[in-house]
């Protein structure tokens, strides 16, 4: 259990035949106010909640093309099952960091574009079961962003992914523009210094 105002790790209730976290799905929106922009869902998955007295997080992507553009939308909404009011909340990251770098940071056919959304799938529970690699967020990116450096790569090896539609993604030549220890250019949620204060 965390602390208040001391978020961990998120633990995903969906979680599909490889073991790995997932999303609800099967269910289309119903219309409640177009003008306004407001749908509404009904969750195909049922779930048993453990411990109701901690934040849950809810993330929530939709896409819609008009006129030949795409646009996406992408967020989380955090509630305590057992109706308290939310004490807890995970704000380690800022996509605004990540955007600096990279534009728009985009995943999984560019449906996902922040990443307090993609914590939420992105657990120690997900495996890459192609490459047997950890997606577990904060190993993944850690690695992707020292590529060529890892000591694994170096010895000869390769650090793959295979992600959206079975693409093989490889990091091996990716090098991070800075020194590796300048955690604060990516650690820039309001919960930015808990990389050092917290280490997990």
């Amino acid at each position: 259990e965390n602390a208040p105002g001391d978020p961990r790790q998120y633990t995903a209730y969906n979680v599909n035949g490889a073991g790995q976290a997932s999303s609800d799905c099967g269910v289309t929106f119903v219309t409640v106010d177009l003008p306004a922009g407001l749908y509404a869902y009904e969750f195909k998955s049922t779930i048993t909640v453990a411990k109701p007295n901690l934040t849950h997080t809810v993330g929530v992507w939709a896409t819609r093309v008009v006129d030949d553009k795409t646009y996406v939308a992408n967020t989380n909404y955090n509630f305590v099952p057992s109706g308290a009011a939310v004490v807890t909340e995970r704000k380690l990251l800022d996509q605004n960091a990540c955007n600096a770098c990279h534009g728009t940071l985009e995943a999984h056919g560019g449906s996902r574009r922040d990443v307090n959304l993609c914590v939420l799938c992105h657990t120690p529970q997900s495996t890459d079961p192609e490459s047997g690699n950890t997606v577990d967020f904060k190993v993944m990116v850690h690695k992707i962003h020292r590529g060529k450096d890892l000591p694994s790569v170096v010895a000869g090896g390769t650090y793959e992914l295979i992600g959206f539609q079975g693409s093989v993604n490889d990091y091996s030549t990716v090098g991070y523009p800075q020194d590796l220890r300048t955690c604060e250019t990516c650690h820039a949620g309001v919960q930015k210094d808990f990389w050092n204060q917290r280490p997990s």
